[in-house]
């Protein structure tokens, strides 16, 4: 079963591993055959962990 995306990362582990999964996704959503209804939905989780991602370095400041 696939790891939920966490609301909020709460310190630099977190957020490694946080950047992991995205990079981890992106080559899967690059990928030239990947369907396009699943590339939808992997888009909306990417876009997800992105966000998280940002609002964390955002409070890093």
């Amino acid at each position: 079963m696939a790891k939920a995306i966490p609301d909020q990362v709460n310190n630099d582990e977190e957020y490694n591993d946080l950047l992991k999964r995205i990079t981890d996704a992106a080559v899967v959503i690059g990928d030239p055959l990947i369907d396009p209804e699943k590339r939808d939905k992997l888009m909306w989780f990417y876009d997800k962990m992105c966000h998280v991602a940002r609002e964390y370095r955002k409070s890093e400041v």
